[in-house]
């Protein structure tokens, strides 16, 4: 791209110390060169990212330091307030981008003034290994169906909707993005896999999964109020959907345990053979043995 615009990867920290370099690895690994990190200490323990980060180039990476916990709202909040490009685009301290993603996704806002936000495919890793193909609908969103946090938008989205909600500790993003799509906001998804979300139990989605749809629908009950009846017809397909995929999975493991129990059939069968055909070498032996004495 000529004149690519800059585009800010705004990076909240806590506690993060096992993954941020690799994270941050695949951020400076980026094709697309014209970017910033401005990376958000919020109130972790020592080391620092500045430390684990030493060894690194960080000539583009601007560091801010909360010195409290405040949460991840306001750690993008802050980041987002120090960043300075045209495009923004979140990225939690232990996932990674593809070194395509920034270019990309850019590229579409670059060349269509009518998209405001671009998400792509995505793949899972950690403690889950798979693909997700998330679709960045309103209703979805409100029926617990989200859309990737990382995300490339254009600067005016955030201002749009006055910014992440800070009176929500585990899912800020789903509450951002159903604002951004309830006042009209176009999503496009790319088809390729350039978003890697690490899957562990201790990330903020695995703790605030449980609570996801009473945390937005109490922020947001006007909208949830106007589109009930669809939010309860998603919610119903996701229902269904995940009770299809249960059956599948538990017939797949009625006959993983029934090929296992076989193989243990046919291993005691062929140990019992193996037995009766040592018995019989060891017998015949033995009436060689004593036939050789006879003679």
């Amino acid at each position: 791209m000529v004149n690519q615009p800059l585009v800010s990867v705004i990076m909240p920290f806590y506690n993060g110390h096992t993954h941020i370099a690799e994270s941050v690895t695949s951020v400076l690994a980026q094709t697309y060169k014209n970017f910033e990190l401005v990376i958000v200490n919020d109130g972790s323990h020592t080391p620092t990212p500045q430390e684990i980060l030493s060894n690194l180039d960080c000539s583009k990476i601007t560091f801010i330091d909360h010195g409290i916990n405040k949460g991840l709202a306001a750690a993008r909040n802050t980041a987002f307030a120090q960043a300075n490009g045209e495009f923004i685009v979140p990225l939690d301290c232990d996932d990674r981008i593809a070194p395509t993603f920034i270019e990309e996704t850019a590229q579409v806002l670059s060349s269509d003034s009518q998209v405001d936000a671009v998400y792509t495919q995505v793949q899972i890793f950690g403690d889950l290994n798979l693909t997700w193909i998330p679709e960045a609908t309103m209703t979805n969103l409100m029926a617990g169906l989200p859309i990737p946090s990382t995300t490339l938008f254009r600067r005016h989205i955030f201002d749009l909707v006055g910014g992440f909600n800070t009176r929500i500790r585990y899912v800020p993003d789903c509450d951002f993005w159903l604002r951004v799509l309830s006042k009209d906001g176009k999503l496009r998804r790319i088809e390729k896999l350039l978003y890697h979300y690490r899957k562990h139990a201790n990330s903020l989605s695995e703790l605030g999964k449980f609570t996801e749809v009473v945390v937005l629908a109490e922020a947001n009950k006007q909208l949830y109020f106007d589109n009930l009846t669809a939010v309860l017809a998603a919610g119903e397909h996701k229902y269904y959907e995940l009770k299809a995929e249960y059956a599948k999975l538990e017939t797949g493991y009625r006959q993983l345990d029934e090929g296992y129990k076989d193989l243990l059939r046919r291993y005691d069968e062929t140990v019992a053979q193996l037995q009766k055909r040592s018995i019989r070498h060891q017998l015949g032996k033995l009436t060689q043995f004593t036939g050789n004495l006879n003679k």
